[in-house]
């Protein structure tokens, strides 16, 4: 292996490592910046007879991220930013191949429908025969290997980045470039699942699901993700729209601006809190409603628009500030911060009304003064809201985290068709969707140390969410851990709906009092 080749190998390496450390911190496009400059040094030492012969919208950016870039140095945050720092820190609510002639010929689909040429067909230098790349000249099959890993990891990780921008079409094509290199790596597979998922292409996601589990069967988090593509396909053919949001992926909260230096710091404390977002409706009519729309109304308002849903209003789980937004509790209170919520919701939209239980409206508007409350609609338990034709919700009274707390089931009247047993009855199929809001997560349940929490209510809350069927599919209100669960899965060791994790709430009753 010359100098140079083991040169530009040590240095992709370190410019990986680095974009691996913006990805962590959340700095998505420093993070596709040092990847893109990484497969820029590498590509030509695995495709040297053919670089630049066919190029996308990645590769030219790769080309580009040679040269450093130059950015502004942030405007200082100021003491309402400092006082946002010690909120944060002390308040929370938990709990192809061919050659370059025919590769410049042809053009691919994305999945969104924009029509790219292929990346080139990275060869791994193992198999490069010509007079300056040789096998031997990079050092053998080893090296090759290395650098087709490397390469490999490099597409991996810019998938990933690009998917958490929301460049879906970008990651389909690091995704597949991944299989090209390693078709025996399950994240090629992965990476192109996830993009597929976040179109809502839950068949295509399903397939690249199972290729990935069939690589790594032991694999619990592929296994999961299977799990819900099978709910979110039947979701479609019932008719049901349950777009989740998710502030951890990025889905919202993911701009950042020089110029609002305290925005940024309260979109990095939403990250933080991993809330989960709803849009919830009817997939022939695109009526929905939005529940917990909070932190970046904007980038709520933008999805709605790029999927061409009708929002029709709004559900509130309880008051909580990172749930409904508005001012945080004393004494963070102080500092003027206020969270975006509920109020520029309704300021946006000025026709929907917003659904909330009647315990949790006082809070509600005292976290938010000037709120238009005539716009509230006070709910009720067992009240139910038809979206379209077919979706119904049913609100839940489920006290306990707070005293207005309240759920959510889903269902669709398609559902209510009759099916035979295996004792040949006949009774109606019923399987719910179930948004929990703070009450419960994945292998646990929402803090009851609150002024109007009720650790005795909360638990008989949680009976009468077990009630509902262990086949019940549970969307919290935050990625504690997991995006989803089922009343089932939470009555197994370890879950929250156990006799056992009832006993513990008690006791902190009977220690609160």
């Amino acid at each position: 292996m010359s100098a140079t080749i083991r040169d530009d190998i040590v240095l992709a390496a370190r410019e990986k490592d680095m974009g691996n450390a913006a990805l962590h911190r959340g700095s998505l496009q420093d993070a596709v910046r040092e990847y893109s400059k990484a497969i820029a040094r590498l590509r030509p030492v695995a495709e040297p007879d053919d670089v630049g012969s066919s190029s996308t919208d990645s590769d030219s950016e790769s080309a580009r991220a040679i040269t450093p870039s130059h950015r502004p140095q942030s405007a200082s945050p100021g003491p309402m930013a400092a006082g946002l720092r010690e909120w944060m820190a002390s308040f929370s609510f938990l709990g192809g191949g061919g050659s370059g002639a025919s590769r410049r010929q042809r053009r691919v689909s994305t999945p969104s429908g924009v029509h790219v040429n292929p990346p080139s067909p990275i060869v791994p230098p193992s198999t490069v025969n010509n007079s300056s790349h040789s096998t031997a000249t990079l050092g053998g099959d080893s090296a090759g290997k290395d650098i087709t890993n490397l390469l490999a990891q490099l597409h991996s990780n810019r998938a990933l980045a690009y998917t958490r921008l929301g460049d879906f079409d970008r990651a389909w094509v690091d995704a597949n470039a991944v299989i090209r290199l390693r078709s025996d790596w399950v994240k090629g597979y992965y990476r192109r699942a996830e993009v597929f998922a976040r179109l809502h292409k839950y068949t295509h996601a399903l397939q690249d699901y199972e290729k990935s589990l069939s690589l790594e069967p032991a694999n619990p988090q592929i296994q999961e993700r299977i799990e819900r593509m099978k709910v979110h396909v039947e979701d479609a053919s019932l008719g049901i729209i349950c777009h989740q949001i998710s502030v951890a992926r990025g889905d919202v909260c993911a701009s950042r601006s020089i110029l609002s230096p305290v925005q940024n710091q309260i979109f990095e404390f939403a990250g933080q809190m991993r809330n989960l977002i709803y849009f919830v409706g009817c997939a022939k009519t695109r009526e929905v409603v939005v529940v917990d729309a909070c932190w970046d109304i904007d980038g709520i308002l933008a999805i709605a628009e790029s999927q061409k849903y009708k929002i029709v209003g709004a559900i509130v789980t309880h008051h909580h500030v990172d749930h409904a937004g508005g001012l945080p509790p004393p004494p963070f209170d102080k500092y003027g911060i206020r969270v975006a919520g509920l109020e520029k919701l309704l300021a946006r939209l000025k026709n929907i009304p917003a659904y909330v239980n009647p315990a949790d409206i006082p809070p509600l508007l005292a976290g938010n003064p000037g709120f238009p409350n005539a716009r509230l609609i006070a709910t009720r338990d067992g009240q139910t809201l038809q979206l379209g034709e077919k979706v119904i919700l049913e609100f839940m009274h489920t006290p306990g985290h707070t005293a207005g707390s309240q759920c959510i089931a889903v269902t669709s009247s398609a559902v209510n068709a009759p099916v035979s047993s295996d004792s040949g009855e006949h009774r109606l199929r019923r399987r719910e969707l179930l948004l929990s809001g703070d009450t419960l997560f994945a292998g646990a349940c929402g803090r009851c140390d609150f002024e109007d929490s009720s650790p005795t209510r909360l638990v008989e809350s949680l009976k009468k969410i077990g009630a509902r069927g262990r086949d019940c599919v549970v969307l919290p209100g935050h990625d504690y851990g997991a995006e989803w669960t089922t009343v089932g899965k939470e009555e197994r060791a370890g879950g929250m709906l156990r006799s056992e994790r009832f006993q513990e709430l008690t006791m902190r009753s009977q220690t609160r009092l």
